[in-house]
């Protein structure tokens, strides 16, 4: 209560989700305005002031409504009339992280403050100081990333890092986080990129490594021995089925003779460039790794493109 900032923010990059709920929040408290945002974030983009809003059965049918007076009656019980633009001014003071913006998975945030706050206050902590709790992160040793390097085929560019000694996740230091932080004080350090592999019966045990599904798209793009470039058809057909199962099928998804271990299996073509999804390879059988919901979007958005 005797706050005077509070931040808004979420790992979404839904309006619906984001600028609506923060113009709502605007809306209901009349004490309440949007900061404006420091400068630690060199590349950004503003808030959105206009947004469709897609229909509970969007998938489907593709219906999108650009106000509330467009829905019928009968879908009104899922969609409020908060979820659209209400020509608040200032959003354009929210800040949009998007991936291609620091090797993230993408975010959102806003600043909300009281009127007339003239200074940033110092917030206590809620339980305590979480950082005493959290390992920094830390360089991996170079035997090891040497490894992953040469099974990925990373460039000498791709500056890794683990999130602590004791964590299984790898990711990758953007260039603006390493000069302004050092290990000794950061808790976080990018994209998550690999993760140590955990046993699993569907995982080859010389497999060491994973890819974590939000880096699936970057390193499609990055190229490389663990990328499989797939035509639509057979890239639908896996994310339906989300395996593959004897030799003749593995030969089919172009992965015959490729060592056992974790890829990236991603579609044709320029404007499939990003749309992947991480897996494992071994002998004889293929499975998709990244969330069964992930391919399903996927499927979705690929099935409205041109095949090739």
């Amino acid at each position: 209560p005797g706050s005077e900032r509070l931040v808004y923010s979420t790992c979404s990059l839904n309006p619906v989700e984001n600028e609506a709920v923060v113009s709502a929040a605007l809306r209901q408290c009349e004490n309440v305005c949007l900061a404006a945002p420091g400068s630690e974030f060199d590349v950004f983009d503003v808030g959105m002031s206009s947004w469709p809003v897609p229909a509970p059965d969007f998938a489907q049918s593709g219906t999108l409504w650009s106000a509330f007076e467009d829905v019928p009656d009968a879908a009104r019980e899922d969609i409020v009339a908060t979820m659209f633009p209400t020509g608040i001014d200032g959003l354009d003071r929210c800040r949009r992280i998007l991936p291609h913006h620091g090797n993230c998975g993408g975010f959102f945030f806003a600043v909300l403050e009281k009127a007339g706050s003239a200074k940033q206050v110092e917030l206590p902590p809620a339980c305590g100081d979480s950082r005493a709790s959290v390992p920094p992160v830390c360089d991996p040793s170079p035997e090891h990333a040497a490894g992953l390097r040469e099974f990925f085929g990373l460039p000498d560019g791709v500056n890794l890092r683990r999130r602590s000694d004791v964590s299984p996740l790898w990711c990758v230091e953007t260039p603006r986080l390493s000069e302004i932080a050092t290990p000794e004080g950061t808790l976080g350090c990018g994209l998550p990129v690999f993760c140590d592999a955990r046993p699993d019966p569907r995982w080859p045990s010389e497999a060491p490594w994973r890819v974590c599904h939000e880096a699936a798209g970057w390193l499609g793009r990055l190229g490389g021995p663990r990328v499989v470039v797939l035509d639509t058809q057979r890239f639908l057909n896996l994310l339906q089925h989300r395996q593959a199962q004897g030799p003749d099928a593995v030969a089919a998804l172009g992965c015959a003779g490729m060592a056992p271990g974790s890829c990236v299996f991603g579609l044709s073509g320029e404007d499939g460039r990003g749309i992947c999804v991480s897996g494992v390879v071994a002998a004889d059988s293929v499975v998709v790794v990244s969330p069964a919901d992930v391919c399903r979007r996927f499927q979705e958005v690929v099935a409205r493109m041109p095949a090739r």
